[in-house]
């Protein structure tokens, strides 16, 4: 079979245009096609795709994991946190949350004295911006949309640099995997000519006056985060369709020993941080280069 555009897409020997269009072709990718012309769709890949590339992604992780809401290129969270955890120099975790807030701190090492940033978002802060709707995430899942919020804000202010700059899709008025047709729906707040995106943050200062403890970073993962961890471990090989026990498992292993970790290290053992970035190391090595 001829090679494709799409097999040679990292490679340079077709243009973006060319390697988008072949994506959008083989109906995987509905939310940037549904409710308008190819073209158009075409277009917004190319953009898609080009952010990707100044960040080091792959053109399929950028088209899975990056969206463009109102002319910006914004992502899903879980790309922030495998950016942060492949740079190497920056930790983050929460501080402190529960069903009605979220306090959320990352921490940036390659600087002369390191850079630590925490940010809040409550459920208050939600309703206060017209968020929280009748059967929708927010009500559903109150905690974790929370938590979400708090560490956009955490990772853009400590590390832009890192994470493209980027913003969450929702925080740009979309309350989904952003689809064109919805887009006509609702416009973003923007006040002198800014999107209005933000509550307040919480500054460093201001943990240093709380006197807060900082995270502990040593600690595994609770009950809830494990299953929480194997059920995303799960998910994210069957994105690859990598599926079954044996498989999902030996992934696991050869992620463990990407990040510098014993190959037959219990999922137990792991703390969040050290999950996380199995995570994005799964991910990462199932990618198409």
């Amino acid at each position: 079979m001829a090679e494709t555009a799409l097999a040679k897409s990292d490679n340079g020997t077709k243009d973006i245009a060319a390697v988008a269009r072949e994506y959008l072709s083989s109906g995987y990718f509905e939310y940037l096609t549904k409710g308008k012309p190819l073209d158009q769709a075409v277009k917004d890949a190319v953009v898609i795709i080009a952010k990707g590339k100044e960040m080091g992604l792959p053109s399929l992780l950028s088209l899975q994991k990056l969206y463009v809401v109102y002319g910006q290129v914004t992502c899903a969270v879980e790309l922030m946190i495998g950016l942060a955890a492949r740079s190497k120099v920056v930790t983050w975790g929460v501080v402190e949350e529960d069903d009605q807030h979220c306090k959320y701190q990352v921490t940036r090492h390659d600087t002369p004295q390191p850079i630590s940033y925490a940010a809040e978002f409550s459920l208050t802060d939600a309703k206060r911006m017209g968020l929280v709707k009748e059967g929708g995430a927010w009500q559903r899942q109150p905690r974790t949309m929370c938590r979400k919020r708090a560490a956009s804000i955490a990772f853009r202010e400590v590390c832009p640099d890192i994470i493209g700059g980027m913003y969450l899709f929702d925080e740009l008025g979309v309350q989904t995997i952003p689809h064109p047709t919805d887009w006509d729906k609702e416009e973003p707040v923007i006040e002198d000519g800014e999107f209005v995106l933000d509550p307040d943050v919480v500054t460093p200062q201001d943990l240093e006056a709380e006197q807060e403890p900082p995270p502990d970073e040593s600690a595994t993962m609770t009950n809830e985060e494990l299953l929480a961890f194997r059920k995303d471990l799960k998910d994210v090989c069957g994105e690859f369709d990598v599926v079954g026990k044996d498989r999902v498992h030996g992934e696991y292993q050869v992620a463990l020993e990407g990040v510098g970790l014993d190959g037959d290290t219990n999922p137990r053992q792991l703390t969040m941080h050290q999950g996380t970035a199995v995570l994005a190391q799964v991910r990462e090595q199932l990618t198409p280069q």
